[in-house]
């Protein structure tokens, strides 16, 4: 691991089927001559009983060299489902993920959690 931290910011964090969402991230880190690509990806995964699901709807790598690799702006068009969910047995999580991989194989992560969806509480 690499020392260091990765901030992301959103627009905001509820959003509807077909909405963009748009955001930033800004890496901090002294290692920033050995950044070798961030990704940035936007999906979704399940928590609770039974079989674990994941689906990557948007991806983006952007090497060092390139400008935006440090700090920079995305943006994805979401997609009409599945919606947020958080029921008792399962729940579905919407989030923005930055990754930052170092020469050293070392990496930065963080993610940051938003709804797709208004879905009422369950009790």
């Amino acid at each position: 691991m690499s020392a260091g931290s990765v901030t992301i910011v959103l627009d905001r964090l509820a959003f509807e089927p077909g909405e963009t969402l748009r955001g930033s991230y800004k890496l901090a880190t002294p290692e920033l001559t050995r950044l070798k690509e961030v990704e940035i990806t936007v999906g979704w995964h399940t928590e609770g009983k039974g079989r674990k699901a994941r689906c990557v709807e948007h991806r983006e790598v952007r090497e060092a060299g390139e400008g935006g690799a440090v700090e920079g702006k995305f943006s994805a068009v979401l997609p009409p489902t599945p919606l947020s969910y958080d029921g008792v047995l399962i729940k579905v999580r919407w989030a923005v993920r930055v990754r930052a991989s170092f020469s050293d194989a070392g990496q930065l992560r963080s993610e940051k959690v938003f709804q797709l969806g208004h879905v009422a509480p369950v009790d």
